[in-house]
């Protein structure tokens, strides 16, 4: 079943797991299902800093609107980590931030100004990445944090070490889901998007959305939970 909203194309798979729709929870009933924000936050992953730096305006950008340069500015070490979170290499993040960036330009007649940006610029995001990961190239890359570029003596060492540890647990279990629930999981989860929001954002049937956090959330607390049991064992 096919449907468009906002322009924009989407396609109900018959027999899909995330087809099943339940209704959403009434309004600020408390949240049981919510990964703990400690290890949500842990799939953080900062923008380059130093030389690199985050991706400029072109030349020539004065002749770019003002409203368009100050979202750029605003939002663009956003829109990096979003990119990286949906599983775009390292490597890559600077052509796709620019794809990102030039379709805001080409549909920036279409944003509503009284509405949150960032939702917009996730839906953006999410179709950019969805498109690199369709690549055969790109289709097998995993999402795992940088090294760190020198060893750190620092007396707490077996903390960031641990840290890291849980950090590339929970990038690999985000891995394994489809991009879509992944998509809702970290615009809910990560980012405290409301679910009206990531519906709009993504093109989704609301209940879909709800559905495809339910499915995210279950399979991330099963990979911490065998993680766990299974370091439990090693002690």
């Amino acid at each position: 079943m096919a449907g468009i909203i906002g322009g924009n194309v989407y396609r109900k798979e018959p027999g899909r797991a995330d087809d099943v729709e339940p209704s959403p929870p009434p309004r600020g009933a408390p949240d049981s299902g919510a990964v703990p924000l400690p290890l949500a936050t842990d799939l953080a992953t900062d923008p380059p800093r130093g030389g690199g730096g985050l991706p400029s305006l072109p030349p020539g950008s004065t002749l770019l609107p003002v409203f368009f340069r100050d979202i750029f500015t605003r939002e663009c070490a956003f829109v990096w980590n979003t990119l990286r979170r949906l599983g775009v290499a390292p490597g890559d993040l600077e052509d796709l931030v620019h794809d990102v960036f030039l379709t805001v330009h080409l549909r920036l007649g279409d944003y509503d100004r009284t509405r949150p940006i960032r939702p917009w610029l996730f839906g953006i995001a999410y179709r950019v990445a969805a498109r690199y990961r369709d690549l055969a190239r790109n289709r097998y890359e995993t999402l795992r944090p940088p090294p760190s570029e020198s060893a750190d003596p620092a007396p707490r060492a077996d903390e960031e070490i641990a840290r890291r540890e849980a950090q590339e647990v929970l990038a690999g279990a985000l891995e394994e889901l489809e991009l879509g629930q992944r998509a809702v999981f970290l615009m809910h989860d990560l980012e405290g998007f409301s679910m009206p929001e990531i519906a709009a954002a993504l093109a989704l049937p609301l209940n879909t959305a709800y559905s495809r956090l339910r499915l995210a959330r279950e399979h991330l607390k099963a990979v911490l939970t065998r993680t766990k049991k299974r370091r439990g064992k090693g002690s």
